[in-house]
């Protein structure tokens, strides 16, 4: 299935602000793109850096 134009345009759209909330090293701002759920995972590209949880996902983002 493929998006169609509006769709592809709001996903771009909120990658980018993504990228540019990390980019500023906002921690707060990074973390409300997550949902507030204890289980939420985080997989970087490291072999140790698989995260879960936001206080894990904090650490993380702190050490990057």
């Amino acid at each position: 299935m493929k998006a169609n134009a509006e769709i592809e345009a709001g996903v771009m759209a909120a990658l980018n602000k993504f990228n540019k909330t990390y980019e500023q090293r906002d921690m707060e701002g990074v973390l409300s793109f997550l949902i507030p759920d204890p289980d939420v995972i985080v997989i970087g590209t490291g072999q140790d850096e698989k995260r879960i949880g936001i206080d894990e996902i904090r650490i993380q983002l702190e050490r990057d």
